[in-house]
């Protein structure tokens, strides 16, 4: 494992445990009918974006860069949208501490 590789991977244990703690402390009730998704979108170009490819953490997004989905970023039993969202900003926010530029999106299925 190259050093860039040891350092992406710690960034991301990272931002997986703030988006379980993120998810933890927001308590909220899942609602039937909140069902959606949520996702962080990234560059499709550069060491971080490769990374992620490579290790299974993002798809290609559309129309262009790369999609880290929910399902990705913490463990849910719910489909409830907002929780993925509160679950996904807490992961683009350590991201972007570490300087990865990234947006969140979500959508009601």
């Amino acid at each position: 494992m190259k050093n860039s590789d040891i350092v992406f991977n710690d960034i991301v244990i990272e931002a997986k445990r703030a988006a379980q703690e993120a998810v933890d402390d927001a308590g909220i009730t899942p609602s039937p009918y909140n069902c959606g998704f949520a996702w962080i979108n990234i560059s499709g170009r550069g060491n971080f974006a490769k990374f992620t490819k490579e290790h299974g953490l993002s798809n290609k997004g559309y129309p262009k860069g790369h999609t880290i989905w929910y399902s990705q970023v913490y463990n849910s039993v719910s489909q409830d949208m907002d929780i993925h969202k509160v679950a996904c900003d807490a992961f683009a926010k350590v991201l972007k501490e570490h300087g990865i530029k990234c947006s969140v999106g979500q959508r009601l299925d």
